[in-house]
């Protein structure tokens, strides 16, 4: 079952843990001899397997649950159709299946090698966004564009000539770092795109890829803005606090 939207439709596994007691109660007036219906003995003989059905279930939402609570909200869109490729494995358990059906053990292997297909994508995209983009960003966001050594004084002519050696080596490094996030975000879109879907559900489409790309791309620009902001006003403090380049 799932629940409402306020609680992110998080899914829950349909069993009355009642049942439990009742196999527990019959259990024991069949064991002090006392005749117990056909449908109790039945559920009996089930008892292992209802037991590993619900604790296999349960641990398949709950794996289900956890996979897409750590989706990153930049790329839900992006992964709307693998998001519906999972809502289609889980789909019988939600429509046709019941706890007595013939085909239970075939969808619980069905629906762990989709979730753990799943997990792996989702892992592959946070660790490239952590570790490849993010870093970046923050690195690029941190640069001093300006070199202003402590307890020196500067001539025009030679605080020009420092600031321009220093900017070349900072547009290397930016450059860089641009092509790395670049990489990156192109390495997370391939990865989207060769996740095998459904024959049914398509592919992520070229608005969604764009949505992503220019997201980081205006990341970017704003890491640029910070570092330029930072420099600007070390280099404010500096002459406020002397009247010069000191």
């Amino acid at each position: 079952v799932q629940d409402t939207p306020q609680n992110n439709n998080k899914l829950y596994v349909n069993f009355d843990r009642g049942v439990l007691q009742l196999m527990r109660e019959a259990k024991h007036l069949s064991l002090m001899g006392f005749d117990i219906p056909n449908s109790a003995r039945v559920v009996l003989l089930l008892e292992d397997k209802l037991k590993s059905y619900y604790n296999h279930i349960c641990h398949a939402l709950n794996c289900y649950n956890k996979i897409t609570a750590q989706v990153p909200s930049v790329c839900r869109s992006l992964l709307r159709p693998h998001l519906l490729d999972l809502e289609k494995a889980i789909a019988p358990a939600r429509t046709i299946m019941t706890w007595t059906s013939m085909n239970i053990d075939t969808f619980i292997t069905s629906l762990h090698t989709v979730l753990g297909r799943f997990e792996y994508l989702v892992s592959q995209i946070n660790d490239i966004i952590n570790n490849r983009v993010q870093k970046n960003l923050n690195l690029v966001s941190t640069m001093f564009l300006l070199n202003i050594p402590a307890g020196r004084t500067f001539t025009l002519r030679d605080f020009v000539a420092l600031q321009r050696s220093h900017l070349e080596t900072c547009t290397e490094i930016l450059l860089a770092k641009n092509e790395e996030i670049e990489r990156a975000v192109d390495d997370l879109v391939d990865a989207v795109l060769l996740y095998p879907l459904d024959a049914n559900i398509a592919k992520a489409s070229p608005f969604d890829v764009n949505l992503v790309k220019l997201h980081y791309n205006h990341l970017m620009y704003h890491a640029l803005l910070s570092a330029t902001k930072r420099s600007l006003n070390e280099l404010k403090k500096r002459v406020s606090e002397t009247g010069t380049i000191t």
